[in-house]
């Protein structure tokens, strides 16, 4: 009896044995993970690209966003803003922190954006993006109501073409006609709503011959400038310079 007993207690020790080494051979094998998660990896920055309508940029400021993480929970601040539209600093703390930046670009064209984030430790971390302000919308969808222009052949070269809308308070698009060499293409007049006291008419007018674009909000000219075809659709244009600039600030980055 006392002899089946001692092998008992063995079998015990020696089961419990196994276990422990089985817990420390799992722990090695974990421990690289968990550092990669923690402080075995840096602090990091991103900035979001954006693209934007122009008239979108006319009546509201644009806003340009960045997310700072530390997985090892020191962030210190993170910063987000657009090359010479200045800058916004936000104090952080812990794993990750959002901050956002607000600007009035007067102009189509490609805005710079930067971001940094710095831990306590010392660590910082950059990103760069972009906030494309278009005359025309790059993808017409985008904007709730705009004419699928997509469905308008190229228009030939020397040819203008003018978009006419109506923009309710939410920035949807309740009436539209696209007309290319003064006949229309493209008109929802059918079904369109009627116009409320707080809709704006907007009107976008590009010849392709002299390259020159304009976008009027209610009857006023409210961005003037050359523009260019850029691939793409026959609507993807990008400035080249302003005409009779009202000021300094509509003055268009270079792409």
């Amino acid at each position: 009896m006392r002899i089946q007993y001692a092998e008992y207690v063995y079998q015990v020790a020696a089961g419990f044995a196994r276990m422990r080494l089985l817990v420390l051979g799992l722990f090695a094998l974990l421990l690289p993970s968990a550092l990669a998660l923690g402080v075995g990896e840096g602090v990091s920055v991103s900035v979001e690209d954006r693209s934007v309508w122009l008239y979108e940029a006319l009546v509201a400021p644009v806003e340009v966003a960045a997310v700072g993480i530390s997985p090892a929970k020191d962030l210190d601040s993170v910063t987000v803003g657009v090359l010479s539209w200045g800058s916004t600093t936000e104090a952080a703390a812990g794993a990750s922190h959002r901050v956002e930046h607000f600007f009035d670009p007067r102009a189509p064209g490609a805005y710079i954006a930067v971001a940094e984030a710095r831990a306590s430790s010392g660590d910082a971390a950059r990103d760069t993006g972009r906030v494309d302000i278009q005359l025309i919308p790059f993808q017409p969808e985008s904007v709730q109501g705009f004419p699928p222009l997509g469905d308008v052949e190229e228009p030939l070269t020397g040819v203008s073409y003018s978009i006419e809308l109506v923009v309710q308070p939410d920035g949807s698009v309740g009436y539209y006609r696209v007309s290319i060499g003064g006949q229309v293409l493209l008109d929802n007049a059918a079904v369109a709503p009627f116009p409320e006291p707080h809709d704006r008419f907007v009107s976008i007018f590009f010849n392709r011959g002299s390259g020159e674009g304009i976008m009027s909000i209610d009857g006023e000219v409210a961005w003037r400038g050359l523009v260019r075809q850029t691939g793409g659709e026959w609507w993807h244009v990008v400035p080249v310079a302003v005409i009779g600039a009202i000021g300094p600030s509509q003055a268009a980055p270079q792409l």
